[in-house]
């Protein structure tokens, strides 16, 4: 059983050194880094360079000199790794010094094909953050405020076997977004085995919640295209999403009969438009977010806009695949 650490970048100047010192800071090494780099306008691939340079580790260095983005750089990843399973590493994540030998450990008593990973509590303490410092020999301390746990959302993979991942059709690049999400739905179509895991700590830069982000990640179109009308049957977290858009949606479709009503004097129909307006960006968030906040309601109702921003994206998009080009990974073999 071997390890490669697979980590895909573009203009990461700021964060890509400390991610590549918590690697560096292993008590286990890997067997392999493959790095994925991404057009930048700044010193990320010198400082990828720098890295491959000063590690004993076999490094693999390739390139996605088009931007096509995440989806495209973890299937560029995956084809070019040479062990068994892939663990993934974004450039702003900090690990601490046990990570691989906990996972290798996992591997080896569980015999997964992918490993999901989550936390209720995406906060760290500063004693936490500065035993990260030591580990990774740094000359200053983390502020531990500049950190978060990775609160992932569901089906978010740390870690998969590239059998499976090749033989389901890999990552796919039509993904910029959602790409781990989209590979576990065809891996449990197959029947892969995946485990859950609670335990394990992986810190990321917390720059805040974005608007500009808010507006422009939005996933569920695109699964939708790929899949067909049969994803939002698919249950389980697929069931969320669907509620989840449909919540985000309200939101929408509320504002324009707002304003009919105002134009044509209805007034009695404006609080229930308001109620189910501030009714789908609350339970939008409490479902994505697991909590409830101001920030949260309104970074929901910008994702409402970002929903419909998709489907403009991808009905303009003159070099999308095939519509339903993802259902026959969902037929059972």
């Amino acid at each position: 059983m071997g390890i490669t650490v697979g980590i895909a970048t573009r203009n990461a100047e700021e964060y890509l050194p400390n991610c590549l010192r918590s690697l560096t800071a292993q008590t286990v090494k890997p067997d392999e880094y493959v790095i994925c780099i991404g057009p930048s306008n700044d010193k990320t691939e010198e400082l990828v360079h720098e890295f491959v340079e000063q590690t004993s580790v076999p490094t693999k260095i390739i390139y996605d000199r088009d931007g096509i983005g995440t989806g495209y750089a973890r299937k560029a990843i995956v084809e070019n790794c040479t062990q068994e399973y892939i663990v993934w590493a974004d450039s702003d994540f900090l690990v601490p010094s046990n990570w691989i030998e906990t996972l290798a450990e996992i591997m080896k008593r569980d015999k997964f094909d992918y490993l999901e990973y989550s936390t209720d509590d995406n906060t760290i303490t500063q004693d936490e953050a500065m035993e990260m410092s030591r580990a990774m020999r740094l000359p200053y301390p983390i502020d531990a405020s500049s950190l978060k746990r990775k609160n992932t959302k569901p089906f978010s993979i740390l870690a998969v076997r590239q059998e499976a991942a090749i033989e389901v059709g890999n990552y796919d690049p039509y993904f910029v977004r959602g790409q781990g999400m989209d590979l576990v739905i065809r891996l449990n179509a197959r029947e892969y085995r995946g485990i859950g895991y609670r335990g394990m700590n992986v810190y990321h830069v917390w720059e805040g919640k974005s608007l500009r982000k808010s507006l422009t990640r939005s996933t569920y179109f695109r699964f939708l295209y790929k899949y067909g009308l049969g994803y939002m049957f698919l249950g389980g977290k697929q069931t969320e999403h669907t509620m989840a858009f449909l919540l985000r949606s309200c939101v929408v479709f509320s504002l324009p009969l707002l304003g009919l009503c105002l134009i044509t004097g209805l007034q009695i129909a404006l609080p229930l438009l308001m109620l189910l307006g501030g009714y789908g960006a609350l339970v939008g968030g409490l479902i994505i977010n697991r909590r409830s906040s101001l920030s949260s309601c309104i970074n929901q109702f910008v994702k409402c806009f970002g929903e419909y921003y998709l489907l403009y994206k991808i009905l303009t998009d003159k070099n999308k695949p095939k519509r339903g080009y993802g259902k026959k990974f969902l037929r059972r073999r």
